[in-house]
């Protein structure tokens, strides 16, 4: 599924630490609980250096540790970042990128250059 992007602006960007940008990107989201590890597809909607907007049909709590994978339409890389649920309405979920291990500051890296590559934020 090819990744879309739309640019419409809000009155709420000069509230955000960081541009968002309006994404349709398939993702993995994986969480995992004591003795089960569950993978399920979700959708991206929201994108920006701090979290992403992610859409998935499965209940998650607030402060539930996450990782999410999406590959880049622009290379075809795999980017994983680790998250923490923020909030919640239905079944869209707030993340916040958190860095857990060595391999955060590439996730990073790959988003910074992936929102690099858009044209503008919708905010």
């Amino acid at each position: 599924m090819p990744m879309e992007i739309d640019t419409p602006q809000s009155e709420f960007s000069a509230l955000r630490r960081w541009p968002r940008y309006q994404v349709d990107i398939p993702l993995r989201l994986i969480t995992q609980q004591k003795r089960k590890v569950s993978i399920v597809q979700a959708l991206g909607t929201g994108l920006n250096n701090g979290g992403i907007t992610v859409f998935a049909g499965m209940s998650l709590a607030i402060d539930e540790p996450i990782a999410i994978e999406f590959v880049t339409a622009d290379s075809g890389e795999i980017v994983r970042m680790n998250g923490l649920v923020r909030n919640r309405e239905g079944f869209a979920y707030g993340v916040e990128f958190v860095a857990v291990d060595e391999e955060s500051p590439e996730g990073m890296c790959q988003i910074q250059s992936f929102l690099k590559s858009m044209h503008s934020p919708s905010n």
